[in-house]
C-alpha cells in the first residue's frame, strides 16, 4: 500500500514470520498491513459488510480504528515505520464499524416474520434501522464519527412517527425489539392516536 520504499521493513517482518519469497513480495505490497490481514479483510467485508463500500471505508475514511486512522497515528506521530496493522486491530475495527451486523441487530432479525405467509397476507411489514444502527448509512455530510452520538427517547419517538408519516401509513401496528420494544409503551403514551397497536 505505502510503496516500494517500505520493502526493507516488510522484508524484516516477513523473515521474522518465516515466509518464503512469495510472502516477501506480498508483504512489501501490503505494508504496513500485516500479510495475515488481507485474507481476513476480504472475507469479513464480503460476509458482513457491503463489499467495496466497507473496504473503501476501512482503507480511506477517517473512521476510528480504521487503516487511515492507524496511518495517521503511526506515521504522523513519527512512530517507528515497523508498526504493522495486525489482525487484532482489524478485529477491533470490525467490532466498532460492523458490530451490529455481526449479531443480527438490524432489519434481518425480523426475517422470519417478513417471510411468514400467514402474517404477510394480512399485514404489510416494514423493518427499518435507526440512523447509525444496523445497516443504515450515516449522514454523507460532515465527519459524523467525531460527534458524540446520543439516542434520546424524543429523537427515537419522532423518528418512528416521521417514518410512518413519510411512508403514508395509516395508524400502523408498531413492533419493536430491545430498545424498540421499550419504545412501544412510550409511543402509546406520547402518540396515542398515531398507532393502532
Amino acid at each position: 500500500m505505502i510503496g516500494v520504499s517500505c520493502a526493507p521493513l516488510a522484508k524484516k517482518h516477513v523473515l521474522i514470520l518465516g515466509a518464503g519469497f512469495a510472502g516477501l513480495e506480498l508483504a512489501a505490497r501490503l505494508y504496513p498491513l500485516h500479510p495475515t490481514v488481507l485474507p481476513v479483510l476480504i472475507r469479513v467485508f464480503r460476509r458482513f459488510g457491503q463489499n467495496e463500500r466497507s473496504l473503501f471505508s476501512f482503507l480511506c475514511s477517517g473512521e476510528p480504528l480504521g487503516f487511515r486512522a492507524h496511518l495517521d497515528t503511526t506515521f504522523v506521530a513519527k512512530a517507528p515505520l515497523s508498526a504493522l496493522y495486525t489482525p487484532d486491530q482489524l478485529y477491533d475495527y470490525v467490532l466498532s464499524a460492523l458490530g451490529p451486523q455481526l449479531y443480527g441487530a438490524d432489519g434481518r432479525q425480523w426475517r422470519h416474520l417478513l417471510e411468514d405467509r400467514e402474517i404477510t397476507r394480512s399485514f404489510r411489514l416494514i423493518a427499518h434501522d435507526l440512523p447509525y444502527h444496523g445497516k443504515s448509512l450515516p449522514p454523507a455530510s460532515g465527519e459524523w464519527w467525531k460527534r458524540e452520538y446520543s439516542l434520546t427517547q424524543d429523537f427515537f419517538m419522532k423518528f418512528i412517527v416521521a417514518l410512518a408519516r413519510e411512508l403514508g401509513l395509516d395508524r400502523p401496528v408498531y413492533m419493536g425489539c430491545s430498545m424498540g420494544g421499550h419504545l412501544a409503551g412510550d409511543l402509546a403514551l406520547h402518540y396515542p392516536n398515531a398507532f393502532r397497536a
